[in-house]
């Protein structure tokens, strides 16, 4: 095949991967605790999902005072993850601030589920909420 023929395959094979890429992170982002059809989408596309990777947790808070406390509760949590990192910033829209939470680690539904009950009760301590996680997709 010539070239252009192959830049133009491969062209369409990333925007396909995009694409499924962009479907498993909006159903993740659909609700703050785990869905099996995510799980199951991430397998079909071949993610392996035996290896650590990046998982990240949003919260969102009223102020700053609040994000600030519960990032270091947050901290302090025993998520089965060995790394943990809190970042705080300002949310993309509105006054909310986002309290980052990101782990590298195995994503089980089972762990996810365990991280979003206990994110979400620290968030709602302080008046926020668990808006949702992402998985970053490794092959």
């Amino acid at each position: 095949m010539s070239r252009s023929v192959l830049a133009i395959l491969g062209a369409f094979l990333a925007l396909d991967l995009l694409l499924v890429l962009l479907l498993v992170r909006r159903r993740a982002m659909r609700s703050a605790r785990p869905k099996r059809d995510v799980f199951r989408a991430l397998r079909e596309v071949g993610v392996d999902a035996a290896q650590p990777t990046e998982v990240s947790y949003y919260l969102h808070f009223p102020t700053l005072r609040a994000a600030e406390s519960a990032s270091a509760q947050v901290a302090a949590l025993r998520i089965d993850a060995p790394k943990l990192a809190v970042r705080i910033e300002r949310a993309a829209m509105g006054t909310s601030w986002l309290c980052l939470v990101t782990t590298h680690a195995i994503p089980s539904e089972r762990a996810i589920h365990a991280a979003c009950t206990e994110l979400g009760e620290v968030a709602a301590e302080y008046g926020g909420e668990l808006d949702g996680w992402e998985v970053a997709v490794t092959w």
